[in-house]
């Protein structure tokens, strides 16, 4: 009697977890404008310790 293995089954390409919910972009420079983490001031950048987006001076 043969016996029917199934192949290992590979992750669905298609299902994609959630990205998390962002809120509206702040506009004081305490704070991360993406996650709300806390933030380096480095002469003209700011730098998000948490998920390390950057902006400068020249950014609106």
């Amino acid at each position: 009697m043969p016996t029917t293995e199934r192949p290992p089954q590979e992750p669905d390409a298609t299902k994609r977890p959630e990205p998390p919910r962002r809120e509206p972009l702040r506009t004081d420079d305490t704070e991360c404008w993406l996650c709300g983490g806390p933030v380096i001031k480095r002469h003209c950048k700011i730098i998000c310790q948490v998920c390390g987006f950057m902006r400068d001076c020249s950014d609106p």
